[in-house]
């Protein structure tokens, strides 16, 4: 199988990072992202 593009999509486990490694570990925009679009799953 040839696969000439390939794009992995997933969100991150900002929990994850905040209890691990602290909020700093990650861009401001993901946070941003799971606050505006993804509030409600968490």
């Amino acid at each position: 199988m040839v696969l000439p593009c390939y794009v992995q999509a997933q969100h991150m486990d900002t929990d994850f990072y905040d209890a691990h490694y602290g909020p700093a570990s990650y861009l401001r925009s993901h946070a941003e992202h799971m606050a505006r679009w993804h509030s409600d799953c968490f």
